[in-house]
């Protein structure tokens, strides 16, 4: 049931690959590779099982159901990006639940997704990537899969490889039939560009001491290019935590009217019945809309924060690959000091440091139930005189003249008495539909009440809390500043941190001053010098926009401080 694909001549490069992944005829580095699960539905809980070779002769596993990066298992969605030196890469899929776990077992989806069977049995779906030839070790894999179904008919519906150029057939396991939804390519990562554009990697191979040199301006670059990416994620971030409290102020809004008509329709519910209910359904039909549109922004709104977040974290993927590169040449250098002056490159390098820093994302569902009341209404009515007596059959004849005033009479009796029995029941009838209208509308009002107080506290905590994506967009606004700050200190400390202003290095020991929003990072005196340059020439710019930051025109920190000095 494996399915080993190991592409084709098409996608072999010219030269052989360099260290790293790169590609050293084209002079481009290969793009890490990324795999991706999503979910056509949510009947069951799914999770995405990868191993790879690592190039160390060591096996990797991983899974998005015990993924140390995150605080709880993804069910539906996972992405996973591997080194671009990786091979012998194998993504399985597996179903979750109550006596489990299952293999996601294989579907032909170029037919209809009919299940794929082998003597009679299910086969278990298991796809491979670059574990063919040399040419197959350098394709390139941005591949998406989504899966459907309930717990024990689970089956991979759609699945494309982003990465694969146009002119290039697809593999047996990628179809996805709807073009407008098919995942398209993404740009190549802005870190990579930087880093190639700086130094190619093949320059310095077989020489220590240049290898290290090229290895840090490919790092240099990278990191201010990470740095504009995460301003770029962080001004996006900023937006959608604005559309987020515009979305709380406005479901709070919409809660809050619902409540009052609740409490307006439970107060007319004992005087005006009519309007109470008129109320009460204006009341439910807004609570509804509401919350309609509360999941619906919900919806919008997580899915582009992930969006930029796998940006985001493709992009330091790249950086930390690169990182790795420069520390080994470094360390290289140190270790064959006859063969060039270390000094030397020391006095070039610098030294570094490099903080790690890792998030966490958190999601909250809600769901609701209604409760329906009936009511079952059952008479018996039972004679307690006998209509008819005798024979009904009168013979009246000329004869006789006392039977035709026998009849009558008896007849009259038993009008009498049926017209007697029809007035007690009807107001039996009317006493008992006077108790039940007065039970239902005893009922209605309990359950008007009931439904004000629950309104009413859902519009309480929602003025008292905040939406739990606002929460998570708010953390990781932290941890990218976070980030920035960090990416600082390390280009500081490797003399790569330029002031905008003086196009010096800012180094560790010097006292600096930022903008709020976007963290650019200017001396202290070139800013200060700077204001006092542009007020007294007579440039047109007011107080308030000299206060502001020369790149982004965002307001500026009021207090100074020292690089090395900060806590992160």
């Amino acid at each position: 049931g494996q399915q080993r694909h190991g592409g084709s001549g098409l996608r072999r490069h010219a030269a052989a690959m360099a260290p790293g992944g790169g590609a050293a005829g084209e002079g481009r580095t290969a793009p890490p590779i990324r795999l991706r699960m999503g979910s056509w539905d949510f009947l069951c809980a799914r999770s995405m099982e990868v191993s790879w070779e690592d190039g160390t002769g060591v096996r990797k596993h991983w899974s998005s159901w015990c993924d140390d990066e995150f605080s709880e298992p993804s069910w539906y969605e996972a992405e996973k990006l591997l080194p671009s030196s990786s091979t012998d890469i194998n993504v399985r899929f597996m179903v979750r639940g109550l006596g489990g776990p299952w293999d996601v077992c294989q579907v032909d989806r170029r037919r209809d997704c009919c299940w794929v069977l082998r003597d009679g049995a299910h086969v278990s779906e298991s796809i491979w990537f670059r574990s063919g030839g040399m040419g197959d070790s350098r394709e390139e894999v941005d591949a998406v899969f989504e899966l459907c179904g309930p717990m024990q008919a689970c089956y991979i519906y759609r699945a494309w490889d982003a990465a694969r150029p146009a002119e290039v057939c697809a593999q047996p396991w990628e179809h996805w039939e709807d073009v407008a939804s098919r995942p398209p390519p993404e740009a190549r990562c802005p870190t990579l560009d930087a880093a190639d554009g700086a130094a190619p990697i093949a320059v310095g191979l077989g020489n220590p001491k240049v290898y290290c040199i090229c290895t840090t301006k490919r790092v240099s670059a990278a990191l201010h290019a990470l740095l504009a990416v995460h301003r770029s994620t962080m001004q996006g971030l900023q937006e959608l935590d604005a559309r987020f409290t515009g979305q709380w102020l406005g479901v709070n809004v919409g809660n809050t009217a619902s409540a009052g008509l609740g409490i307006a329709s439970a107060v007319c519910a004992f005087h005006l019945p009519p309007v109470g209910v008129g109320l009460g359904i204006g009341s439910a039909a807004l609570g509804g809309v509401t919350c309609a549109g509360d999941s619906i922004a919900d919806r919008a709104h997580l899915t582009d924060l992930k969006r930029q977040l796998s940006r985001d974290a493709w992009n330091a993927f790249v950086v930390a690959e690169l990182l790795k590169e420069w520390v080994q040449a470094r360390q290289s250098v140190l270790a064959f000091p006859s063969r060039m002056d270390s000094l030397s490159v020391e006095s070039e390098l610098g030294s570094a440091r490099a903080p790690a820093a890792r998030g966490s994302g958190c999601e909250r569902t809600w769901s609701s139930r209604e409760a329906q009341l009936g009511f079952s209404i059952q008479v018996r009515g039972e004679e307690d005189r006998n209509l008819t007596r005798g024979s009904s059959t009168a013979r009246c004849g000329p004869s006789d003249g006392s039977m035709p005033m026998l009849c009558m009479g008896e007849t009259i009796d038993t009008s009498l008495t049926a017209g007697a029995v029809v007035d007690g029941v009807a107001v039996a009838g009317t006493r008992i539909a006077d108790q039940l209208g007065k039970a239902a509308a005893a009922a209605s009002q309990v359950l008007g009440i009931a439904g004000v107080l629950i309104s009413t506290g859902f519009a309480i905590r929602g003025w008292s809390t905040s939406k739990a994506g606002q929460l998570a967009v708010r953390e990781r606004l932290a941890e990218l500043s976070s980030r920035v700050l960090q990416i600082q200190q390390l280009l500081a400390g490797i003399d790569r941190l330029e002031c905008p202003l003086c196009a010096d290095y800012v180094i560790l020991g010097d006292t600096v001053q930022r903008c709020v929003h976007g963290l650019h990072c200017f001396h202290a005196a070139c800013f200060r010098q700077w204001q006092q340059r542009c007020v007294p020439q007579g440039r047109g710019l007011s107080v308030e926009m000299t206060l502001g930051c020369p790149e982004c025109c965002g307001p500026m920190e009021y207090e100074t401080e020292l690089l090395v000095a900060l806590d992160l």
